[in-house]
């Protein structure tokens, strides 16, 4: 099946507040990057595509499939990470992917191999209350990538992720997406190693889509070597880059802003352990600076 994605004229209303306004798109047999900030309306969006919310208006297929009247039948499709992972009646670790394995037949050896790529072997006997949100998360995306036959549509899949964590999580993951040949979605409002992963991105701001297009031309956006990043110890921080060469654009109470061409990990790499937990987030240009600049190129007003 060509296309296993399609809206049209798409929009949902909470109350007096319009979420999602008339979108409309069509994902052929590919991966797509959706983007936006936090608001935009992309989980929204994708709980209506997995038939979790009802849509005001518009129509919706997955894989040909009403996700309103067919949830189960796209469910046992697709694999899906939700933004925040809730797991139900379990309380260890080991019981979600051996419930996995039974329904997916799934063979031991590739469970071993999928926990070893992820390093989660460890967590195996842990309760699932005892996790972190981060390892929660990479829990949901295990449990997804076991159960996807077709596709995965991946939810916010690093947004708990320890930040020195990431970009070896993010590597993981598309190695093991391309090597299974999954189509995907995926939703992020962070620019970082998710997007290059993707030919085409598409772009939200206050539930419209106002880019659909290369993601070439996304990254060409944010090639300007700058990062934001905010920690507790940002002072400190701040001397410790100027040590290491890094060019320390401005700094006001929390926020860097810095110039380098390392990428995340190279750059955390540079700093001490103990001040590196004190950051508790760091990304590149903005999204909603490279949306200004998207709506203000087309000749519109942004936001």
């Amino acid at each position: 099946m060509d296309t296993w994605i399609w809206c049209s004229h798409l929009s949902k209303r909470y109350s007096k507040t319009l979420v999602l306004r008339d979108i409309s798109i069509n994902i052929d047999n590919e991966s797509v990057s959706l983007v936006g900030p936090n608001g935009a309306g992309k989980s929204t969006l994708i709980s209506i595509i997995e038939g979790m919310t009802r849509m005001t208006s518009g129509e919706v297929e997955v894989m040909g499939l009403d996700p309103l009247r067919q949830s189960t039948r796209i469910q046992n499709i697709i694999g899906f990470t939700p933004e925040r992972p809730a797991f139900y009646s379990a309380k260890f670790v080991w019981e979600i992917i051996d419930r996995v394995r039974k329904l997916r037949n799934v063979k031991n050896e590739e469970i071993t191999d999928l926990l070893s790529r992820f390093h989660y072997e460890p967590l195996m006997k842990h309760t699932l209350s005892s996790l972190s949100m981060g390892e929660q998360q990479i829990l949901s995306v295990i449990v997804a990538l076991l159960w996807a036959e077709e596709a995965v549509i991946l939810d916010e899949p690093n947004a708990n992720v320890d930040i020195w964590r990431q970009g070896e999580f993010l590597d993981v993951l598309s190695s093991e997406l391309k090597r299974r040949g999954l189509r995907f979605l995926i939703s992020t409002h962070i620019i970082d190693k998710t997007i290059p992963s993707t030919r085409r991105t598409v772009v939200m701001n206050q539930g419209e889509i106002v880019y659909d297009g290369p993601t070439d031309k996304i990254l060409e956006m944010d090639r300007n070597g700058q990062y934001y990043l905010w920690s507790t110890h940002a002072e400190e921080l701040s001397k410790i880059l100027d040590i290491n060469k890094i060019s320390v654009l401005s700094l006001s109470n929390w926020t860097i802003k810095l110039s380098t061409h390392l990428n995340i990990t190279e750059l955390l790499n540079t700093i001490p352990v103990e001040i590196r937990q004190t950051i508790f987030k760091i990304e590149r240009t903005p999204i909603e600076e490279i949306i200004k600049g998207m709506i203000t190129d087309a000749g519109g007003i942004a936001h």
